[in-house]
């Protein structure tokens, strides 16, 4: 950082100027909440953050409807193959595999 007084340039961490003595504390604030700020308020980081939520929710749901569409499918399935054979037996006909 540089003083302001003398422009003589000093460390970032230093308190006082090494050329003229001038306390440095307020241009070492200045200089971090400038950083802040930049750092704060970023849109275009903002944007990427929102975006990359959006798109991770939309994998979420599309990971949920897959689970939930093969789960219907699984029941469906398992609950049908009894009542097919069920609804076989009792109009005696039997057909298929598990006929003697």
């Amino acid at each position: 950082m540089f003083c302001p007084k003398c422009a003589v340039e000093n460390q970032n961490d230093t308190r006082f100027c090494r050329g003229c003595g001038t306390d440095l504390d307020g241009v070492a604030l200045a200089l971090n909440s400038s950083a802040a700020l930049t750092t704060a308020f970023n849109p275009a980081a903002e944007n990427r953050i929102e975006l990359a939520q959006q798109r991770q929710q939309l994998q979420v749901d599309g990971i949920r409807r897959v689970a939930q569409g093969a789960l219907i499918f699984i029941a469906g399935t398992l609950l049908g193959i009894p009542l097919y054979f069920f609804r076989r037996t009792r109009t005696g006909t039997q057909t298929g595999f598990l006929s003697g």
